[in-house]
């Protein structure tokens, strides 16, 4: 039961701060700032590697949609940030898919 408190005339209730609803701020890539560019590439990174790690399939044009779609609501639910999917981002995408595939191989041939 939540227990009412007034305090210089503001009423406060005990509510429990986990259960109050989280609003996503809405967001284009080129507003995000370094530490959440940063979350993307390395969520970008792990997908990549657990997908060719675990599947006996092609790397192809729809797997990475699926997985740009994944990293979308993956930034939403963990940091509230509704991004939108523009040509910047598809373009960061598109980069980091480049260089995660380059960095998978080195790191295979230098493993042989």
């Amino acid at each position: 039961m939540n227990e009412l408190k007034i305090i210089d005339d503001v009423i406060f209730d005990n509510a429990d701060i986990d259960s109050l609803p989280v609003f996503s701020e809405k967001k284009k890539f080129s507003g995000l700032d370094k530490y959440e560019k940063m979350l993307l590439r390395d969520y970008i990174y792990s997908e990549i590697s657990e997908y060719l790690a675990y599947s006996d399939k092609v790397l192809g044009e729809t797997e990475l949609i699926e997985i740009r779609k994944r990293m979308i609501v993956y930034l939403e639910k963990e940091q509230h940030i509704l991004l939108k999917n523009d040509a910047t981002l598809r373009q960061f995408f598109q980069d980091n898919v480049t260089s995660t595939l380059k960095k998978l191989q080195k790191k295979a041939e230098d493993s042989r």
